[in-house]
C-alpha cells in the first residue's frame, strides 16, 4: 500500500483528534496533559488547501523508521 493511501484510509494509530481554535490550543493541551491524557500532543493544523491533494504528509519517512 502506498504511503499516501495509508494516510488517507487509516488513522495510523492516533485514536482521537480534537480540533480547537489555535489561540486556545496551549490551554487545551495543558488541561489534557494535566488531566485525562498526559501523553496528549499537537498533531498538526488545519489550513486552506493549496495543493490538489487533501492529504499532505510531512515527515512521513519517520513512519517507516527511516
Amino acid at each position: 500500500m502506498e504511503l499516501q493511501e495509508l494516510a488517507r484510509t487509516f488513522n495510523c494509530g492516533m485514536g482521537l483528534l480534537i480540533f480547537v481554535d489555535s489561540g486556545k490550543s496551549d490551554a487545551v493541551l495543558t488541561a489534557l496533559q494535566n488531566g485525562p491524557e498526559p501523553d496528549a500532543w499537537v498533531a498538526g493544523k488545519l489550513t486552506h488547501r493549496t495543493a490538489s491533494s487533501a492529504v499532505v504528509l510531512d515527515h512521513s519517512d519517520s513512519w517507516l523508521g527511516q
